[in-house]
């Protein structure tokens, strides 16, 4: 087992069939989710939107607790409240909100691609905090950075680019910082409560994250009435995000992070998600992706395919 397998919560070994639909669940669910979020953020407000589809997902994941186990499967101890709280912040409050917000002007697959560099900035969370990375994995996150420094400087454009422009690379690194924010949610969650009910846990992810945007989106000014003028279309990319996005992806997750896998195996949806994302957008957005973009989601790959290793290693 890697110095990391128990990072995810209970230090026992997980049965493999479980690791591996949770896996699968996150590497198609995640991928498709980034076509059905350049949807929403064209016709809808973006922080309430995002607020939105959040707390109809806690709605859903509460309503279940409590019909199958009682109104006490929702009130779990303090340590687990917290753990899925700061969780809901950084991976939907500042993961996903970068996300969406670059995605009204970069093209979906990039975004996809910028993401999957999850594995690099755990492997340097682990050197910081944990213990040395191996040789390969150091070499890994230099390939990582050099493919998404080629992404950034793409040049690739969102096919469904709103009125208040702004820079690609700007938006793309808004991306970069999500990213990284998505991984100390990873990273340190299980330091609150190394074990927790995988479904209550999701709870309070998305209840927080979901709380958190909407309070966010209203201080802004985004308003309520704004939803009015979306169309069918960007109400069923929001059912779609709700249902497969949130409620059966972000709870593959959560069991994931408590079940004693290792945090690199988790992470390695981000080969699959930028694949699906990219073909997705080609195929709905006719999305531009430049060859730049496409060089350097391949060093991406190429180098989560070496942090993985390094980590195996270590």
């Amino acid at each position: 087992m890697t110095a990391d397998a128990g990072v995810g919560g209970t230090g026992q070994v997980p049965r493999p069939a479980l690791v591996w639909t949770s896996l699968a669940i996150l590497w198609v669910a995640w991928g498709s989710t980034y076509l059905a979020i350049a949807y929403m953020v064209a016709e809808m407000p973006l922080l309430l939107a995002i607020g939105l589809r959040y707390l109809a997902s806690a709605v859903i994941l509460g309503a279940y607790l409590t019909v199958r186990r009682g109104p006490r499967a929702v009130l779990r101890p303090a340590p687990e409240v917290k753990r899925g709280v700061f969780e809901g912040v950084l991976l939907i409050g500042a993961g996903n909100t970068g996300v969406c917000l670059a995605e009204r002007h970069v093209p979906s697959g990039v975004v996809a691609m910028i993401v999957s560099m999850l594995s690099i900035w755990v492997a340097l969370l682990r050197s910081r905090f944990a213990n040395r990375p191996s040789a390969t994995t150091l070499v890994g996150v230099a390939v990582g950075f050099g493919g998404v420094a080629a992404i950034v400087l793409s040049g690739s454009h969102a096919s469904n680019i709103t009125s208040g422009g702004g820079s690609v690379v700007l938006w793309s690194l808004a991306v970069v910082l999500g990213s990284l924010g998505w991984a100390c949610g990873s990273f340190f969650g299980p330091r609150f409560s190394p074990t927790r009910d995988a479904v209550a846990g999701a709870f309070w992810q998305v209840l927080a994250g979901g709380a958190l945007m909407t309070i966010l989106g209203l201080l802004t000014g985004e308003r309520v009435s704004d939803f009015a003028d979306a169309s069918p279309r960007a109400w069923w990319s929001v059912l779609y995000l709700v249902i497969v996005g949130s409620v059966i992806a972000q709870t593959a997750y959560a069991w994931l992070l408590s079940s004693g896998t290792s945090l690199s195996l988790i992470a390695t949806y981000a080969y699959v998600n930028p694949v699906i994302a990219v073909a997705l957008g080609v195929w709905f957005l006719s999305e531009h992706v430049t060859a730049a973009a496409l060089l350097g989601g391949g060093l991406v790959l190429t180098a989560i395919a070496l942090v993985t290793r390094g980590e195996r290693q270590g």
